[in-house]
């Protein structure tokens, strides 16, 4: 009997176990995002899970960080579209390799799951793995994730095998292309034989400045429509308010150059590394950034690895300042489309400052972008540069430089007195003043020649406000203020308040002291939606409010309805802080924003380490990448508005800067208008989005 009790026993085990391997799969959409959700049965642990899902413990807490404090019966786990391969649970069914890459079809009317397995190349049973639902039948505008094999030209088991012998193939379809690390628009269509225009219109979904690694792109007409693609391990978050920005080529574009890269008055010729088609050389005029009396001059690449400076006459190559020369661009009163970056270099020190080679890394990012931007046939762009000392006897003399007098846009530095005399001296001229540095100052209010090129503090607020309110117009606000701490965010958090209370909207106040208690959360329910806003920006402070919000937010009916919003402070975490931000799916506001996950983003980086041998100096934002949006959004809008700001100012969706120039009133100055609002998926993945 008692063997009877026991066989009993470990059948029902053995049915209890099939079940829960079986598991309960699902999708849902959060923030506009798709996900395949699996709910856990009671009696599952992280190990069965683990054996279930065909993933690592790890790889499970990375897009379910709750996991890392047990299981519970009931609790929803999210996964991308097509990370967990075998969703049906049977150890003999067909298994597919996680490297492998898939696409999303969306099936059409009278379709059967043996013809789109046949369009794809693929067997019913690899199909199915995917798609255990299509074994009960399929219907119009389902999608179906569809695995993507070798080659063509390849039976579908000879694709499998090759599959798991060559893992993260790069052209894995003669019909597809699988984005790698570093590719970009621009490069796939031109090793493919495409043109840009070709390549969109063969991806009309695709965002053509947001590509992600494992991404798949359709190379031919008759190739099967791609819905979207599902990189391995990561999901992409499409912003649907962005829009691709075509005039904006990639890194790796190189072509020979009409954007011309000169000195004024001095010029030395170097080469520079191509970037895009082979072993070619684009020849550029490069800029010396000449001292206070015009005589250094780099010999080596374009700003390089080494401080080489060589003492020159007073006259080196036979131009003085200030005098007329065979250049017309010297010559007053025939203006051409030229950029002057009129900043402290600093080269007169042996051992430059931070802040001196945050301005070189400005200049740098500059050239990088000139380069990406030169292409045959389109309007030449010229670049000076020059070396302030920070004196303003040295801007003086480079403002009697007809160089200077007949420029487009001059870039200015930050200082007061030096920023007022060249924007004064612009606005006599006929030059515009870009101001990228000097965030307070409001010249524009009275000079038409003024670009404030960051947004007004006013203003800042004024969007972030009606961001939160767009964005979650039924989230009740929550308002945490830690009594003696620094609360060094109480005007902006007044402001909201005062805009709420004025919309009749319900506000709640929690104040605690020290730490944050989740006892301090209690008279929220968990039922509800809630926008919580911290009183500081600090990491100190942050550090203080994170456990209590995450155990809130975890244990709230669904958690995405409990959203932190918080500072440009935070764009600065790194590390733990940011695995934090994941966590919390934390939203910002901020003037700029580097995704260094980007490939745009690691392109410029690569471009600059190509370039000059080292990294940019690091910081918050980085100045060599505000050096290439800069270029990138000057030198497209010269092109198009032939130095004429106040006729089109054009906009840019940077790698860490939006522009979006406006005119306030008649008679005033430009103000960069774009903020953004930037959202931190448990996904690791980023979100931007311009207002």
């Amino acid at each position: 009997m008692k063997f009877v009790s026991r066989y009993l026993v470990l059948s029902l085990m053995l049915v209890l176990t099939a079940a829960i391997s079986m598991g309960q799969w699902s999708q849902k959409s959060v923030n506009s995002v798709v996900y395949d959700t699996y709910t856990v049965h009671q009696g599952e642990t992280i190990y069965s899970l683990c054996k279930t899902l065909g993933l690592s413990r790890e790889k499970i807490i990375e897009y379910n960080p709750e996991v890392a404090d047990g299981l519970k019966a009931g609790a929803v786990l999210y996964f991308p579209v097509g990370l967990v391969k075998n969703q049906g649970g049977n150890s003999d069914a067909v298994v597919i390799p996680e490297n492998v890459p898939t696409v999303q079809h969306k099936v059409k009317k009278k379709e059967s799951v043996y013809g789109i397995a046949k369009q794809y190349d693929i067997t019913i049973e690899q199909l199915y793995a995917l798609n255990p639902s299509a074994k009960e039948g399929i219907k119009k505008d389902q999608i179906l994730i569809i695995p993507v094999f070798g080659t063509s030209d390849q039976s579908a088991e000879e694709n499998q095998a090759a599959s798991e012998a060559a893992p993260n193939p790069g052209r894995v379809n003669s019909d597809f292309y699988t984005v790698k690390k570093g590719d970009t628009f621009y490069s796939i269509a031109w090793n493919h034989g495409l043109t840009q225009d070709q390549l969109k219109e063969l991806n009309p979904s695709v965002d053509t400045e947001r590509l992600q690694p494992g991404q798949l792109l359709r190379l031919r007409q008759g190739a099967p429509e791609v819905v979207s693609t599902s990189p391995s391990n990561s999901v992409t978050h499409v912003n649907p308010a962005s829009q691709a920005n075509p005039a904006r080529p990639s890194v790796q574009n190189g072509a020979n150059t009409p954007v011309e890269v000169i000195t004024s008055p001095i010029e030395s010729h170097v080469n520079t590394p191509a970037n895009g088609r082979g072993a070619q050389e684009v020849e550029v005029i490069e800029v010396p950034l000449p001292g206070n009396d015009h005589g250094s001059v780099y010999q080596e690449q374009p700003l390089g690895k080494e401080w080489e400076i060589e003492e020159g006459d007073d006259d080196p190559f036979g131009v003085t300042p200030g005098t007329s020369s065979d250049d017309p661009l010297m010559q007053q009163g025939e203006r051409e489309l030229s950029i002057v970056v009129m900043l402290p270099f600093m080269l007169q020190e042996s051992t430059p400052s931070k802040l001196a080679l945050r301005y070189l890394d400005f200049y740098k990012g500059l050239l990088i972008a000139a380069d990406t931007l030169s292409a045959k046939g389109l309007k030449p762009v010229k670049i000076l540069a020059y070396d302030t000392a920070g004196s303003m006897d040295s801007v003086r003399k480079f403002l009697d430089d007809p160089a200077v007098l007949n420029s487009s846009v001059v870039i200015a530095p930050d200082a007061d007195d030096q920023l007022q005399l060249i924007a004064d001296r612009g606005r006599q001229a006929g030059f515009y003043t870009f101001n990228i540095y000097n965030v307070k100052d409001e010249s524009y209010q009275s000079n038409p020649m003024m670009m404030q090129a960051n947004i007004t503090h006013d203003l800042m607020y004024e969007k972030a406000i009606s961001a939160m309110e767009s964005r979650y117009p039924n989230n009740t606000l929550v308002i945490l203020n830690n009594e003696g701490g620094r609360n060094e965010k109480m005007e902006f958090v007044e402001a909201v308040k005062q805009h709420y209370q004025q919309k009749e909207k319900d506000i709640i106040e929690i104040t605690y002291t020290g730490n944050l208690a989740v006892e301090n959360l209690d008279t929220l329910d968990a039922a509800k939606s809630y926008l919580i806003l911290p009183v500081s920006g600090s990491n100190q402070e942050f550090g203080k409010i994170y456990p209590a919000l995450k155990y809130f937010r975890d244990n709230a009916a669904l958690p995405s309805d409990v959203v932190i919003f918080g500072y440009p402070d935070w764009s600065a975490f790194r590390s733990d802080r940011l695995e934090e931000l994941y966590r919390l799916n934390a939203v910002i506001y901020s003037r700029f924003y580097d995704d260094t996950q980007s490939a745009e983003s690691q392109g410029v980086d690569q471009a600059f380490n190509r370039w000059y041998g080292q990294g940019m100096e690091d910081g918050v934002p980085k100045s060599g990448l505000m050096g290439y949006d800069v270029g990138t959004y000057l030198i497209n809008a010269l092109r198009e508005n032939d130095g004429d700001f106040g006729h089109f100012t054009g906009n840019t969706n940077g790698v860490q800067s939006a522009f979006r120039f406006s005119h306030p009133a008649d008679g005033k100055g430009l103000v960069n208008e774009a903020l953004y609002i930037v959202s931190f998926y448990p996904d690791r993945s980023i979100v931007k989005t311009v207002y």
